[in-house]
């Protein structure tokens, strides 16, 4: 497996977003990730991708943590949101 999500959990504000979210994914393969508005996919990206801390669970990406404090296992990742977080007063060069 390239990408293994064990028993993710993340919160807001006491609410539960995501609930033990366990999934893996393997090399080659194409996962498409579906739910209404608020159902925690974009939370759930995020916090793959270490944009955002959780509550518990772990994520490993070729066998290694993403969890832990250095960056390296997760140097071969990329989120990309729906939101392009460019700064506006910059022009494409810079």
């Amino acid at each position: 497996m390239v990408l293994v999500v064990e028993q993710l959990k993340k919160s807001y504000h006491l609410r539960p977003v995501l609930k033990s979210v366990s999934f893996s994914v393997g090399d080659g393969e194409t996962v498409g990730v579906f739910g209404r508005n608020g159902a925690g996919k974009t939370t759930l990206l995020r916090v793959i991708s270490r944009i955002c801390s959780c509550d518990g669970g772990d994520v490993k990406l070729s066998g290694r943590s993403l969890m832990g404090g250095s960056p390296t296992p997760r140097s071969s990742l990329m989120y990309l949101g729906h939101q392009p977080n460019l700064y506006p007063v910059l022009s494409a060069e810079e």
